[in-house]
């Protein structure tokens, strides 16, 4: 279906004039398909992907909101027809559309959407009968708490993310799905992390530690550069944090290479306001080593990445400067 064959390149290729494209040819294609009602239900999945993936790209919300839309019709008709198995993968998508939703705006009330969904999808979805979905949506379920925990402030949440990803960690082995399993072992670090920090327990941050040495293994800068960039500040970060909390300036500055390492990949040119975020990182981290070791060459560095960010548009005002690091 050239509906597909245009949403697999947009993927690929990250053109999401091709996204455009397939959004058309599916809403085509469903005109032609309403007088059969599963195939009708299937173009309406995969039109919601698409859309979910376009808002994704272009950041709007009036794309993941048509994702649900989408969605909630091919609900219906799975549901009349008793496809559990659709209906809950359906279920999932819509969970993470609204999780996207809720990010997006800011508020709770997509991201407890999503919650909702996670948790019904897991009705059908059994470990037993379908253990890599299972395992997928606990991962989601987890990113949801997670990111509830962030908003709310609430370590309940955050608890309940580290449950998750460790129920889903059960069924995705390294040896099966070697990437799923590394982003879980990441999501896992950053729950863990949040909890050390709300806490004030460093056991929970070096647990967190573990978790990104972990994924590490398998996101490697070869194999997926940008993701193992992302572990790479999530683990500076860690380190940082429990290097001041501990008293240990060798881990601020195993910090400090772990910035200036991701930043390999997270180019200025490339991810911009990714590059801000670790700089700002990478800035605090030299500040603390300096300021600890009363060491001056450290704390010039610092005003260095501080001055480079203040000529940068993207960072001039931004929350996190001059402030703690944060995980991303």
């Amino acid at each position: 279906m050239l509906g597909n064959a245009l949403s697999v390149c947009g993927d690929q290729t990250g053109d999401n004039r091709s996204f455009a494209r397939a959004i058309e040819q599916y809403r085509l294609i469903s005109k032609e398909q309403v007088q059969e009602p599963l195939n009708w239900a299937a173009i309406q999945n995969n039109l919601a992907g698409v859309l979910y993936r376009l808002g994704e790209r272009e950041g709007s919300v009036a794309y993941l909101e048509e994702a649900v839309v989408a969605c909630t019709e091919a609900l219906e008709i799975w549901a009349q027809k008793g496809k559990s198995l659709e209906w809950a993968r359906a279920k999932t998508n819509m969970g993470t559309t609204f999780h996207a939703i809720g990010v997006r705006q800011k508020d709770t009330a997509g991201l407890k959407e999503a919650l909702a969904a996670f948790r019904e999808a897991l009705i059908e979805l059994k470990r037993e009968k379908v253990p890599l979905d299972w395992a997928a949506v606990q991962n989601n379920l987890g990113n949801t708490l997670q990111t509830l925990s962030m908003r709310e402030d609430n370590i309940a949440h955050a608890e309940g993310a580290v449950v998750a990803y460790r129920e889903a960690l059960k069924e995705q082995a390294r040896e099966l799905v070697p990437l799923n399993w590394a982003a879980t072992q990441n999501n896992l670090g950053n729950a863990l992390q949040t909890l050390g920090e709300r806490e004030r327990n460093n056991d929970r941050v070096k647990d967190a530690i573990v978790a990104y040495r972990e994924a590490l293994k398998e996101r490697t800068r070869e194999r997926v550069p940008l993701e193992w960039a992302e572990t790479k500040n999530n683990l500076g970060t860690a380190l940082k944090k429990l290097g001041e909390e501990a008293g240990d300036i060798g881990k601020v500055e195993e910090a400090i290479f772990v910035y200036h390492e991701g930043l390999k990949e997270r180019a200025r040119e490339r991810a911009p306001l990714i590059w801000v975020e670790t700089q700002i990182n990478l800035g605090n981290a030299l500040q603390a080593f300096g300021e600890q070791e009363s060491y001056a060459v450290r704390l010039e560095e610092a005003v260095a990445v501080y001055r480079r960010l203040l000529v940068n548009s993207l960072a001039r005002g931004h929350p996190s400067l001059g402030r703690r690091p944060r995980t991303i």
